[in-house]
């Protein structure tokens, strides 16, 4: 099992290539990949820019027409040298968030792969093209120095819905890896608090013959999204595979949001799910 049908947010050229190699190391040759760029919907504030000309206007969406065209040719050239089915598509945007339009591609994907300097133009993006579209998204970093073998496999668990649907949809990257570490972010279950914190989880993936190894060290649970890379890049793990944003908005602004605290400071790809 593998993923077959990924739709790729490409909106800068710079992430193309590491994109697609990320495709390619986590599908076969079989797997179709979407590419889809997003117009931006330019709309200044009235009050900042009570009026602007109309060929301010033609000219940035000139730009963005030129841009769109590079990045559908980097795209199609990186494709080409595996011989992978693509689908190229560029979509006006029609929100300020310009997420709507891979959202609709996502509907409808085994997964959704981005680039964490996306969150650089919407810091939104992440959250919203993972709980509009339920899709399960992969956010590759900026530093990525080359394309991880996805051999060493650490998972955040927290006992949570979302944690526990990240586990089942990374269950095509966890069946081949060759080391899974299973991190406890918090403690023992309430409910069965006679067991190990993190071993019902262990159980599981040993029912499915992947190679588990859990850290219940009560050290180890770690509680801070910036503790849990640092652990990450002890283990040298090359993909963290988690819950994401189970928190609103608004806590996340008020008390810290576990999951950009680990976007922003992995260097290894990093697979949500919500």
């Amino acid at each position: 099992m593998t993923f077959k049908y990924i739709v790729l947010n490409l909106d800068q050229e710079s992430a193309v290539e590491p994109l697609v190699s990320v495709c390619r190391a986590i599908g076969d040759s079989s797997t179709h990949l979407v590419g889809v760029y997003t117009l931006p919907l330019f709309n200044p504030p009235v009050i900042a820019v009570p009026y602007m000309p109309v060929e301010v206007y033609q000219e940035l969406d000139a730009s963005s027409k030129k841009q769109a065209d590079r990045i559908g040719a980097l795209f199609e050239e990186s494709a080409q040298r595996d011989n992978l089915p693509i689908e190229w598509y560029v979509h006006q945007g029609m929100t300020a968030s310009g997420t709507s339009a891979v959202v609709e591609h996502a509907l409808t994907a085994d997964l959704v792969v981005t680039s964490l300097a996306s969150s650089d133009k919407a810091p939104w993006v992440h959250r919203e093209l993972l709980g509009r579209s339920s899709t399960p998204l992969l956010v590759v970093p900026e530093s990525l120095a080359e394309v991880p073998a996805f051999r060493k496999i650490a998972v955040a668990w927290d006992g949570t819905s979302q944690a526990a649907r990240s586990i089942r949809d990374a269950m095509p990257l966890l069946r081949q890896a060759e080391n899974v570490t299973v991190v406890c972010t918090r403690g023992q279950s309430r409910a069965r608090p006679d067991i190990i914190a993190g071993s019902d989880v262990a159980t599981w993936l040993t029912h499915h013959g992947i190679p588990v190894f859990l850290d219940e060290h009560r050290e180890k649970q770690l509680t801070l999204g910036i503790a849990f890379v640092d652990y990450t890049r002890q283990m040298s793990a090359d993909l963290i595979v988690m819950g994401g944003y189970g928190h609103s908005p608004l806590y996340d602004s008020l008390i810290g949001g576990w999951t950009d605290d680990v976007l922003e400071n992995s260097t290894c790809p990093v697979f949500l799910s919500h």
